[in-house]
């Protein structure tokens, strides 16, 4: 059995790290990873933010964490209205812009 170590978290910005509000998404897959590039979609222009790049194992843990908080916080403050409109384009398998 291996012993996992705890490792501890730096609670500093880097010049690598972000913080970032993004209300418009792109995913583009490849046979070794997948990468979410993320928008600021307002009425007249669409602005690159940046993007995050992972495995696809990594990505499908990821969906998984982010499933099972999101019925958390569906939990804790109520479901999370989702309009029909986008729920029709989720429904087809085009690419979708949220």
């Amino acid at each position: 059995m291996v012993k996992e170590e705890k490792r501890e978290t730096e609670n500093m910005k880097t010049n690598s790290s972000f913080d970032v509000y993004s209300n418009g998404i792109d995913i583009a897959l490849s046979p070794f990873d997948i990468n979410f590039m993320f928008f600021d979609n307002s009425p007249k222009i669409q602005k690159f933010l940046g993007q995050l790049k992972m495995s696809p194992e990594h990505a499908k843990v990821f969906s998984k964490i982010l499933q099972d908080n999101i019925i958390k916080y569906e939990e804790m403050f109520g479901e999370i209205p989702v309009s029909k409109e986008k729920l029709d384009l989720l429904n087809k398998k085009d690419e979708v812009e949220v």
